[in-house]
């Protein structure tokens, strides 16, 4: 086996550890009560083999939030086409319920307004990766961003609430509610 692999491996291997700990101690008590000195003796490893990887514990937190948004959005994205909103909602909901500690502990520590959620939600809409209404594109640049915002926060909200408080509802289920809001509004005129 070539060098490198082994070096990538230990890598990975390592910050899997910290991951893992991470989480655990999250389990126990609130992000900003973690030390890198717990976290370190959590993962069984040094400071300085921390330090060469995260700076803080809310740097491992922020790989956590990064692989998990980048795991669900290769979820929601079939091939180049863009799936239907309610299809790329319920595949990033079948993500998240695979993935509950992670998915937990991003929910819990990252608002809609978080550079990780923007990234995961404004990224997918701004590109065109949701077919978005046709009052949507007909509209002017800002009045689509705002959309776009307003779009991508609530079904972050709306994900972040069925998984949180465990509503009793499939990831199809919500898929489709989120489109249904996005498409038609949920205020009856």
């Amino acid at each position: 086996m070539a060098a490198n692999a082994v070096v990538n491996r230990r890598v990975r291997m390592t910050r899997a550890m910290v991951r893992d700990a991470l989480l655990e101690l999250l389990d126990e008590k609130a992000l900003g009560d973690i030390s890198v000195t717990e976290l370190c003796a959590r993962a069984d490893i040094n400071r300085t083999t921390f330090y060469k990887h995260y700076g803080t514990p809310d740097d491992v937190l922020q790989d956590i939030a990064e692989g998990l948004a980048e795991g669900a959005a290769a979820a929601a994205q079939v091939g180049s086409e863009p799936l239907p909103l309610g299809d790329q909602v319920a595949a990033i909901c079948r993500h998240l319920r695979d993935h509950p500690r992670e998915a937990s502990a991003v929910l819990v520590h990252f608002g809609g307004d978080s550079q990780v959620v923007r990234g995961m939600m404004g990224a997918r809409l701004s590109s065109g990766q949701v077919r978005m209404p046709a009052y949507a594109r007909r509209c002017d640049a800002d009045t689509a961003k705002l959309l776009g915002a307003f779009l991508a926060n609530g079904i972050y909200s709306l994900v972040r609430c069925w998984m949180l408080e465990g509503v009793d509802k499939t990831p199809e289920e919500i898929g489709a509610l989120a489109e249904d809001i996005a498409v038609h509004g949920w205020i009856d005129g």
